[in-house]
C-alpha cells in the first residue's frame, strides 16, 4: 500500500508540472509591455519611448511639434505650437511652432536678447529634443521654417547645452511665404549664408539634447534634418 501511494503522488506532480508548462506556452499570455505604455530608458528618467528620437544611417528628421522640453530663459518670449491657420494647413503634422508673442521691432524698442533680435545663441527661448545617435561625426542641420516677404528669420543650433558657432544663424533668404528648408549660415559679408554650412559635432554615440533658440520673434519652425550627408540637397 505504502508503494502505490508513493506512485500516486508522482504521477500527481507530474500532472501539476505539465499543468505549469501549458500556461506558460500559452498564447494569452502577456509577455511584452504593450506599445502604448511608456517605457521609461536608462539615463533619461522619465523619458517616455515617443520623446527620445533614435539617428539612423546618419540621418533623423523630426516634427518640431515633438519636443522634450521648451525653456523660455526668462526672456519676454514662448514656443507656441499654433494649428488651425493656412500656414498651417500646409505644414507637416498641420501644426508648427512659433516664438509668440508676436511684436516686430519698433523705433523705440531695443535690440536686446531680453526683447525682440536675440544677440546670443541658446539666450532665448528655446526647444529641446531627445536624440540616440548611433553614429558619432560631422553632421549637417536643415531647418523647414516659414517666413513671410521683407523679413528676415534667423534660428540657433545647440547640442548638450553648448551653442557652437558652426551651428549659429540659420538664415533664410529664399522661399519666402512658404515652408523652406534651409543649412546656411549667415555672415556679417554674407548675410543669406551658403547651403550646407550649419553642422553639428556628435562626438560620441549614445544620448544627446538638440536644442534650438530663435534669434527673432515670430519665428514659425516645422521640423529639422540632422545628416552625415553634406550634400543633402532638398
Amino acid at each position: 500500500m505504502s508503494h502505490q501511494f508513493k506512485l500516486g503522488n508522482s504521477w500527481i506532480l507530474v500532472l501539476l508540472m505539465l499543468s505549469i508548462w501549458l500556461t506558460d506556452c500559452s498564447p494569452s499570455k502577456q509577455s511584452v509591455i504593450p506599445s502604448a505604455t511608456p517605457i521609461h530608458l536608462p539615463g533619461l528618467p522619465g523619458l517616455a519611448v515617443n520623446k527620445l528620437f533614435t539617428e539612423v544611417d546618419g540621418f533623423i528628421q523630426v516634427e518640431a511639434e515633438s519636443f522634450h522640453s521648451s525653456d523660455s530663459d526668462g526672456t519676454l518670449r514662448r514656443w507656441m505650437q499654433v494649428q488651425g491657420d493656412s500656414i498651417a494647413a500646409v505644414a507637416s503634422g498641420k501644426s508648427y511652432m512659433a516664438i509668440q508673442p508676436r511684436t516686430g521691432i519698433t523705433a523705440d524698442e531695443t535690440w536686446s536678447k531680453r526683447t525682440t533680435l536675440l544677440a546670443d545663441s541658446g539666450s532665448a527661448a528655446m526647444l529641446s529634443y531627445k536624440v540616440y545617435f548611433n553614429t558619432a561625426g560631422l553632421y549637417y542641420v536643415w531647418v523647414s521654417s516659414y517666413s513671410a516677404a521683407n523679413t528676415n528669420s534667423t534660428l540657433h543650433v545647440g547640442v548638450d547645452g553648448y551653442w557652437p558657432e558652426s551651428s549659429a544663424r540659420v538664415q533664410w533668404c529664399n522661399g519666402k511665404d512658404e515652408w523652406t528648408w534651409s543649412s546656411a549660415q549667415g555672415l556679417e559679408d554674407k548675410p543669406c549664408g551658403t547651403p550646407n554650412t550649419i553642422k553639428l559635432n556628435i562626438l560620441e554615440s549614445g544620448h544627446h539634447t538638440i536644442s534650438f533658440a530663435g534669434a527673432k520673434d515670430g519665428f514659425k519652425f516645422d521640423q529639422f534634418i540632422l545628416t552625415l550627408d553634406k550634400n543633402l540637397n532638398l
